[in-house]
Order: structure tokens, then C-alpha cells, then sequence
């Protein structure tokens, strides 16, 4: 079940970042406490559990250009639990000679648990994306994440992608992890990726 309505925002700017924040309350209630839309997602509450909430994060422009900064903010409140969705991929279109940055950062409170089957994130030939992760959890904390990162449409080699993840769990570091797909020629080697284009974890 939600609360109430969040205040109707004004357009998102170009570096307005998503933000969804979760939270339950004494009755065992789950609430949105804010749901804001940024320059590229949009926070849509889906029908209730009883046990989560469910939110779909809903792509409100055609993917990642040069100069694009998308920055998603997630934070879940302690017992919480959420559960996003994202209706589908994002694709990194050819950035003719640019970059763009994809950035999320999360925060789970203690016994909060996120869950995110996250769509494909496309790099298409010419894109050069820098992509961070940065994750807190405290104690008691849980997250279940799918990532899928697919270099290139079909036909295309694929452009270039850093993705750098961080995980911290009650202060210590879980997962500290720095992908550098930047270069073709050292991805495509045997023992690295070889042939293959998709990478999940």
C-alpha cells in the first residue's frame, strides 16, 4: 500500500536525478516517501504487494546521448522492501566523438532489501559511457541485482563502456569492481571476452 501522493514536480532538468525513496512505517505499511522524476526515468508506483513495494522505472527519453548524465538515487528506509522494474533496456547511441555517465547510488537501511531485475543497457557503436554503481548497505541489509551489459545491436562491434561497482556492507567493502571495456582490441581477446558481447552478473 502507498501513502499519499507525492506534490506534483515540474520538469525534470538535464541534471535532475531520479529519486525513490522507501520507507515502512509502524503499522508495517510500505510508503513512498518520494518519488521524483529526473531527465531520463520516471518513478511509477505498480499495484501493491502486501509484502514490497513495486515501482517501474519508465525511460522518458530515447536513450543516452553525448553529454547525457543520468543519475538515479534509491534509497530503502529499515524493513523496508522494494522491488524495481524496468519495463525495458536502455540503449548508448553513437556519441559522434562524446561521452555520457550513468550513475546510481543506493542506500538500504537495516533488515531493507532491494530487489532489481535490471533490462539491458546497449552500448552502441560510437558510445563511450562511464558507468558507476555506488552501494551502502547496513547491517542486516540485502540487495538482488541482475545486470546485463550488451556491447553493440545487432551487427555492430559495440562502443566503449567503463562500469565501475561499489559495495559497502555495515562499513566494510563487499564488492569493489572496475570493468574497462573501453578498449575493443584487449576486450576481444581470448581469456577476456573473446567473440562474446553480453556480460551478466
Amino acid at each position: 500500500m502507498t501513502g499519499p501522493p507525492a506534490p506534483a514536480a515540474g520538469p525534470a532538468e538535464p541534471d535532475d536525478p531520479t529519486v525513490v525513496a522507501v520507507e515502512r512505517d509502524a503499522s508495517g505499511r510500505h510508503l513512498a516517501r518520494e518519488l521524483s522524476p529526473g531527465a531520463f526515468l520516471a518513478p511509477r508506483p505498480l499495484l501493491p504487494c502486501a509484502d514490497r513495494l513495486r515501482i517501474a522505472l519508465v525511460g522518458t527519453r530515447a536513450g543516452l546521448l553525448a553529454g547525457d548524465d543520468l543519475r538515479l538515487h534509491v534509497s530503502v528506509g529499515p524493513g523496508a522492501r522494494l522491488e524495481l522494474i524496468e519495463p525495458s533496456g536502455l540503449v548508448a547511441y553513437d556519441h559522434r566523438g562524446g561521452r555520457s555517465a550513468w550513475r546510481a547510488r543506493i542506500d538500504i537501511a537495516a533488515g531493507g532489501r532491494l530487489d532489481w531485475d535490471g533490462k539491458p543497457f546497449v552500448v552502441a557503436h560510437g558510445a563511450r559511457v562511464d558507468r558507476t554503481m555506488e552501494v551502502t548497505l547496513a547491517a542486516g541489509a540485502r540487495m538482488l541485482l541482475r545486470d546485463t551489459l550488451v556491447l553493440g545491436r545487432s551487427g555492430e562491434r559495440g562502443g566503449h563502456v567503463r562500469a565501475r561497482t561499489r559495495a559497502v556492507y555495515d562499513g566494510r567493502e563487499l564488492l569493489v569492481e572496475d570493468l574497462d571495456l573501453t578498449d575493443p582490441e584487449i576486450r576481444e581477446l581470448p581469456g577476456v571476452l573473446g567473440p562474446n558481447r553480453i556480460i551478466g552478473s
